[in-house]
Parts: structure tokens; C-alpha cells; sequence
């Protein structure tokens, strides 16, 4: 192997990390047990080919920014594991001739299938509105013996889904 073959200087990576928090609305009653106040989660834009998103629940709190009259909102999420991964990717080529469906694969599964499907309906939106790869995963989880109901679970995964976009449209 050449020596001149070899790159002098380290390779730049374009990997950006964004953290976002939600506050749950008002009327929708959480697992205040554990101080759940909303989703938290980190969006990694890894490059400009692929996206990947976690969420899950957290500790929201407002924080006023200094130098804007936004409220931003920060959060902490619980110590939990990753969650299923899901990996969704655009249709290429040949549009039409499998269907309009995206693509999905399940990359790490995991017990609850709600969980699963939640978040391969997400990346498979987020996919055909950002055409992207989008991998996703969640924890929806609150304590290892208790689940969240159905429709709580929609509710976060609809409101990490909408910020995720909002980041994308606007990053």
C-alpha cells in the first residue's frame, strides 16, 4: 500500500445530536408516579442521507431563553433501555410497482409489539415526508411492571413525531 494513498488529515463527520422535550398536554393524565411530565428524546442527523430518532418519557420543565421570546422546553428522560429499532427507507426506484408502502425492517425487536409498531409507523412517515432513511426507537415504558395505556402511548409518539419533523423543516 502506498503511503500517499493514506488521507493526511482526519476525516470530518457530519453527525449533528439534537435533544427535544414535549410537555404532555393537560388533559392527558401520564404516570405521575414516576414524574412523568412529557417526551423527551434526541434526534441524530447523521449526515444527509439518514436520520435517527429516540424518545421516550420524561421530566419536562419550560426554560425561558434569554435572548428570545420562544419558551423552549427541556427535559430529562428516565433511566431506561433503548427500545425497539426500527429502520425505514424511501422508495428509490420503481415507485409504483410494489405498492406505495415504505419499507421497514426491525433491527432490534422488542416485547411489547405496540411499542414495535408505533415506532415503524413513525419512521415510515417520517421516510416519506423527509425521503430519508429514518431509524426509530422508543421506550414507552414506565416501570418494568406497568404499562401505558394505548392511547397515551399514541399521544407520545404523535408528539415526538410532530418535533421531529418541525427539527427536520427547519435544520
Amino acid at each position: 500500500m502506498d503511503s500517499s494513498s493514506l488521507p493526511t488529515e482526519p476525516q470530518q463527520t457530519n453527525i449533528r445530536v439534537i435533544p427535544f422535550a414535549v410537555a404532555l398536554p393537560p388533559e392527558v393524565s401520564g404516570p405521575r408516579a414516576l414524574d412523568v411530565s412529557g417526551v423527551v428524546g434526541t434526534l441524530t442527523l447523521l449526515g444527509d442521507k439518514s436520520v435517527m430518532v429516540w424518545f421516550g418519557l420524561g421530566q419536562v420543565q419550560a426554560k425561558e431563553e434569554s435572548n428570545t421570546s420562544e419558551t423552549a422546553v427541556v427535559g430529562k428522560a428516565l433511566q431506561r433501555p433503548m427500545g425497539p429499532l426500527l429502520l425505514a427507507m424511501p422508495r428509490s426506484r420503481y415507485q409504483g410497482a410494489f405498492g406505495s408502502e415504505t419499507p421497514i425492517t426491525k433491527l432490534i425487536g422488542h416485547e411489547q409489539e405496540d411499542t414495535e409498531l408505533l415506532a415503524g409507523k413513525m419512521a415510515s412517515r417520517l421516510t416519506q415526508r423527509v425521503q430519508k432513511a429514518v431509524f426509530v426507537s422508543c421506550d414507552l415504558e414506565p416501570a418494568a411492571n406497568g404499562s401505558l395505556n394505548q392511547k397515551l402511548q399514541q399521544t407520545v409518539a404523535a408528539l415526538a413525531e410532530r418535533e421531529v419533523y418541525r427539527i427536520l423543516q427547519t435544520s
